[in-house]
């Protein structure tokens, strides 16, 4: 089938039988080292997730919350953060909230506008419960067969049209969502080959 497919759309609608799921656009990324200047007192600090650098009109973001100690009132490296994290090219965007409507296997897609790129590995699913009213954040997983009931998961798939479908559980396979629950979705939108930097690009630059 595969040799009589001529356009990406049609490869893609075949492979959905099958249940593969392509893998889309990936980021730049970097490392970076870390300094707590004197002006920051001695204490504990969180860094939280999406918070970004930018220079030169481009950003670099976190993708977790990074938590750190400063010991002394003096200028201090803080190895712990750059030999454990990357900064990755773009800025969160915040896609609207959601209701969901409570049937199995809720579907939900993605859009944006053309020309978008959605780094495909910084897809983040926060839900609202409605009897908690706290938000959970959900994992994503390559089948939500291989979950129970209670599971907070969800699967990710890369449409022809280069939306995304994300996919919940249906209380047997995944945690079902209940009516009225709130959708969250935050995603990293990249700059493309825009975004992609040399060495010292960050050199003196504040977060």
């Amino acid at each position: 089938m595969f040799s009589q497919a001529t356009i990406y759309e049609n490869i893609n609608r075949i492979v959905k039988l099958l249940n593969y799921k392509p893998l889309g656009y990936q980021t730049s990324s970097l490392t970076f080292k870390t300094f707590a200047t004197e002006d920051l007192v001695p204490g504990n600090y969180t860094i939280p997730r999406y918070s970004y650098i930018n220079s030169n009109g481009i950003s670099y973001a976190t993708d977790r919350d990074i938590t750190f100690t400063k010991n002394t009132q003096l200028n201090e490296p803080l190895s712990i953060i750059g030999s454990t994290d990357l900064l990755y090219q773009g800025q969160c965007v915040e896609n609207q909230p959601i209701e969901a409507v409570g049937s199995t296997f809720e579907t939900i897609t993605v859009t944006t506008s053309p020309g978008t790129k959605i780094d495909h590995f910084h897809v983040d699913v926060y839900v609202k419960d409605l009897q908690t009213q706290k938000y959970i954040q959900y994992q994503e997983t390559n089948s939500l067969f291989l979950h129970s009931s209670a599971d907070p998961v969800f699967e990710k798939r890369l449409n022809e049209d280069m939306s995304y479908e994300i996919k919940f559980g249906n209380g047997v396979t995944g945690k079902r969502l209940n009516q009225g629950d709130v959708i969250q979705i935050y995603y990293l939108q990249s700059d493309g080959e825009k975004g992609v930097v040399g060495p010292n690009f960050l050199d003196e630059n504040r977060l």
